[in-house]
């Protein structure tokens, strides 16, 4: 296999024949996505095989994807190599300090689903595959949260007084950035239904973190089109406000008391008078930077995959007066409940602050490309990077709240969100002829239009 440089920035070879091969590549995408659709977090003391099964049998479809495609796009391998860095580091240091060999190898897993995830989707082209790409990841968003829904009340045996996050699929944030892309771009099937679902799940869930979430995604959404078209922008926020209104007014009225609780999270405190949320979050954040500032082989390398965190400090403190010694006994591993604190954590600055730069900087240079190159774009290409762009706000966003690598499903959905901004995009008609360049990915077509 003969592998070049494309003009388009991408490691290519030659296509795939067409036909039953592309049908075969596509149900092989679809088998792929469903692995981690149905992933769950197991309840303490239950046998991991089924789930460990299913994050195996989804990396095993997605390399084998990759190695069919013979090519990988430069910008996402941009993306990939401080991250599988970070990767193969964290795993040394952890078995250095005498973690286990089994927790620091599953605990590394997503990081591998996000990077195969974002690989697969950057080649899905310009030309039809765009239409059925856009409309296969709808689909198989929206089953993985009803599922989830579902399955969390079942499998954890929770009212809705108690339901938290278990009922949240890792899709959330992308099925959201997809209705949004549907106020702001274009219209497209299940773009109600998604918004629906994603704000009766966070409201059933009592998450303030997908406040965040939400908000982010249609900031960066708004900013990507303002650079072509400010009008729609501003009519489009509107527009999203009072279908978001509408639909929690309606919920509202359904769940009077969920929208109680909503009330509580929101003024920042409970029943104690403080926010234990937020206190267990800052406790667990001071636990790590005091490990830290007191560990110098710690800060520049990190402490490894399956890194112990705890409570401490003035937070831990203030848990402990109100839930007794038993509110401060928790010990997690792993990156914690703040991604980018647990990016040092876990892999020091040597290795976590790349990723960290890598991540925000794929976001920045995709929005200002949005900004600049849209209008010369065609629709379904438009949608796939506003999309993407949303979403993986969206991700980032979670992120600040929580462990993103430490989520098989979330890994996934924040690298298929990665993807559909890297992919290559092509002219719209309405901007002028394109040049002709031929096309590498068994998914574009040969001769096809020139491309970002």
């Amino acid at each position: 296999m003969r592998m070049t440089v494309s003009a388009g920035g991408a490691l290519g070879s030659e296509p795939h024949g067409k036909g039953s091969s592309g049908s075969l590549t596509w149900f092989t995408f679809l088998l792929y996505l469903l692995t981690l659709t149905f992933d769950f977090r197991r309840a303490e003391g239950d046998a991991s095989i089924f789930v460990v099964l299913m994050g195996l049998t989804n990396l095993t479809l997605g390399l084998g994807l990759i190695l069919s495609l013979r090519s990988i796009r430069y910008s996402a391998l941009q993306l990939a190599i401080p991250i599988m860095v970070f990767g193969v580091a964290s795993v040394i240091v952890g078995l250095l300090r005498d973690q286990t060999l089994y927790d620091v190898l599953s605990r590394s897993i997503p990081i591998l689903i996000f990077v195969v995830a974002m690989i697969v989707v950057s080649h899905f082209r310009c030309g039809d595959s765009a239409n059925t790409l856009l409309t296969m990841l709808a689909l198989v968003s929206i089953v993985g949260v009803v599922w989830k829904v579902i399955f969390g009340f079942s499998y954890y045996g929770q009212d809705l007084s108690s339901v938290r996050y278990q009922i949240i699929a890792g899709s959330i944030p992308l099925l959201f950035a997809y209705s949004l892309t549907g106020f702001i771009v274009k219209r497209r099937r299940f773009m109600l239904l998604a918004l629906l679902l994603t704000l009766l799940t966070i409201t059933l869930s009592v998450t303030r973190t997908y406040l965040l979430v939400f908000f982010l995604s249609v900031v960066v959404g708004l900013v990507a089109i303002s650079g072509y078209r400010p009008a729609r922008a501003i009519s489009r926020a509107l527009a999203i406000t009072a279908a978001v209104l509408s639909i929690v007014i309606v919920l509202y009225m359904f769940f009077p008391e969920v929208g109680g609780r909503w009330i509580v999270r929101l003024g920042a405190s409970d029943r104690t008078g403080f926010d234990l949320t937020g206190e267990t979050r800052l406790a667990e954040i001071s636990y790590q930077v005091e490990r830290l500032s007191s560990d110098t082989l710690g800060l520049f390398f990190g402490f490894g995959q399956a890194a112990e965190t705890r409570f401490s400090g003035v937070a831990a403190r203030l848990v402990q007066s109100i839930l007794g010694e038993s509110g401060v006994g928790y010990v997690g591993h792993g990156y914690g409940h703040n991604f980018y604190v647990g990016l040092i954590y876990v892999g020091g600055l040597i290795f976590g602050l790349p990723v960290i730069i890598s991540l925000f900087r794929v976001l920045l240079v995709r929005l200002s490309f949005a900004r600049s190159r849209l209008s010369e774009m065609t629709l379904d290409d438009r949608f796939c990077l506003v999309w993407g762009l949303t979403a993986f706000a969206g991700y980032i966003g979670y992120g600040f709240l929580g462990g993103t690598f430490g989520d098989r499903a979330i890994s996934m959905n924040a690298g298929v969100a990665v993807g559909l901004m890297l992919r290559e995009f092509g002219h719209s008609h309405r901007s002028g002829p394109p040049s002709v360049a031929p096309s590498t990915s068994w998914l574009g077509r040969r001769g096809g239009p020139s491309h970002y």
